[in-house]
């Protein structure tokens, strides 16, 4: 997530990082339909929700809030915080 959610944040990181959200996922499934849950994979699954809910809410709105940005880039190749 802070690789690629963090406060400055880029398109395609927030999407490589829903893509990586998406495989924990399909990994952690067939362990939880099977019923043997513990504290560890509980906090797994719930931390992948929250990553997931972050990430898609922060694709959702673009514009720069508070402290965290999407960059883009302008066209002299400089990096730029996006608003609205």
């Amino acid at each position: 997530m802070s690789a690629h959610v963090g406060i400055i944040r880029e398109q395609e990181g927030m999407l490589h990082a829903l893509c990586i959200i998406a495989k924990l996922e399909r990994q952690v499934a067939p362990v939880w339909n099977r019923h043997r849950w513990s504290a560890e994979l509980i906090d797994l699954r719930d931390l992948l929700a929250v990553a997931r809910s972050i990430t898609s809410a922060a694709l959702a709105e673009p514009a720069s809030l508070g402290a965290h940005y999407v960059e883009v880039t302008a066209s002299q190749g400089l990096r730029v915080p996006h608003s609205k």
